[in-house]
């Protein structure tokens, strides 16, 4: 809207901007967005050594499914609240599925090069206790809605409190899966092996130095 003269966005309209970003950044521009964010949350004293931790340990062995027979989109939101909810983490499963089927609506949240990053559209915190991540593999690929019409394998789920972790574990989730690390996840033939492939890519992750302007 216009107010005087200048435009003003709604916050939530901007977090969604952010969000369809993220899926178009590189590499070396998730690692800057991440780190930026990085740095607003410890500005903010919301960046807790409980919420850093990486994505491999936020990552639970029951929260993983391997060779999902899923056929199309409902069936794979439906195994990921599934999977959330062997968390122990879901106070609603049916509003968290509810979510993550209106942030789809949006647009997908598949990215080019086979996997999705599922996620609620903002965080609900009265359908879940904590940060939670799951991790869905198909046994076939399917049409998910990427950009580039590429199918789709690899499916996470992502749901942190607030609107900057979410947009900090999309960021650094991206990141990872831009690299060797998703080949490595999509072939994996056990969970051990998914987790010590997201350990390995989380550890030989560098910082780019510097503080970018979003």
């Amino acid at each position: 809207m216009q107010i005087n003269g200048e435009l003003r966005f709604r916050r939530d309209e901007i977090i969604d901007w952010l969000d369809r970003k993220i899926q178009t950044l590189d590499a070396a521009r998730l690692n800057e967005f991440e780190q930026k964010l990085r740095q607003d949350l410890n500005q903010e004293a919301i960046f807790s050594p409980a919420k850093a931790e990486p994505i491999s340990l936020l990552l639970k062995p029951e929260a993983i499914q391997l060779d999902s027979s899923a056929l199309d989109k409902t069936e794979v939101l439906r195994n990921l609240v599934t999977l959330a909810e062997a968390t122990g983490n879901v106070l609603d499963p049916e509003r968290l599925y509810a979510s993550i089927v209106e942030r789809e609506y949006l647009c997908s949240t598949a990215f080019p090069g086979g996997f999705a990053i599922c996620h609620p559209r903002r965080p609900i915190p009265t359908a879940l206790l904590d940060y939670t991540v799951c991790l869905l593999r198909l046994k076939q690929p399917i049409q998910f809605g990427a950009e580039d019409g590429s199918l789709t394998q690899l499916f996470f789920l992502l749901s942190a409190p607030n609107d900057k972790l979410h947009l900090h574990g999309l960021a650094r989730l991206a990141r990872i899966l831009r690299g060797d690390a998703l080949k490595q996840l999509l072939t994996s033939a056990s969970v051990e092996e998914i987790l010590n492939a997201l350990r390995t890519a989380e550890n030989n992750q560098k910082t780019v130095p510097g503080t970018p302007e979003i």
